[in-house]
């Protein structure tokens, strides 16, 4: 195995802790409950609303939603950018 194939797969330091080349999501905040956006009916931030600022409120909430996951998966990737990969236990598809 030539040097530079032994670099790439392995790190660049070669004797490395194993668990220190390869970086880890956490499962608990890749899981699909956490990346599925849903309101229950009994939400007080609706109540007493019309239909109009109903739908306008669940667009702001699910922007939110979906960008505090967009910021954990953004950070972690930052945190483990020195890794020579990252592996998510969850299946995206």
């Amino acid at each position: 195995m030539q040097y530079n194939e032994q670099e790439r797969r392995y790190h660049e330091n070669l004797f490395a802790k194993q668990s220190e080349r390869v970086g880890y999501l956490n499962p608990m905040r890749i899981c699909k409950k956490e990346h599925t956006f849903e309101v229950g009916g009994g939400n007080n931030e609706l109540f007493d609303k019309t239909a109009e600022e109903i739908v306008e409120l669940k667009k702001e909430m699910k922007k939110d939603f979906e960008a505090k996951y967009c910021v954990y998966l953004g950070h972690a990737m930052l945190q483990l950018k020195d890794r020579a990969c990252i592996v998510d236990p969850y299946k995206f598809t």
